[in-house]
């Protein structure tokens, strides 16, 4: 299911759900009229906190600010790195590679070569 979908239902049900019990002090017309007014983007952070819960871990590249969660993001943070090196080249940005490039670690790659598709499969014959 699309997160952005299971946010409006989310959204959907807390509405009704406050609207059919609302709290002491304020009307059903006042909680509509704030899910109206505030719903998209209540929806729209409600998607991001989901999809932040079912990323998982995230990782740090030691001595960057580079943050990766999965071995896709750890391929664009390599880039990243790569792109420094060509437009400024620095035993500072050496260092960062080297230490990206620790950061990864074997059982890390086996674990995401398991349970993430970064290769298409091969066709079958």
């Amino acid at each position: 299911m699309d997160l952005y979908r299971a946010a409006e239902q989310g959204i959907v049900a807390l509405r009704a759900l406050l609207v059919a019990n609302p709290p002491p002090g304020i009307s059903p017309e006042s909680i509509a009229s704030f899910f109206a007014r505030y719903g998209l983007a209540l929806r729209d952070e409600l998607a991001q906190l989901l999809e932040a819960a079912l990323a998982g871990p995230t990782r740090r590249t030691p001595g960057t600010r580079l943050v990766w969660s999965s071995l896709r993001e750890w391929l664009d943070s390599l880039r990243v790195l790569d792109r420094r090196g060509i437009s400024r080249p620095s035993a500072a940005v050496y260092s960062a590679r080297a230490a990206h490039w620790a950061a990864l670690g074997r059982e890390y790659i086996a674990t995401a070569l398991a349970t993430e598709r970064i290769v298409s499969p091969p066709p079958v014959v």
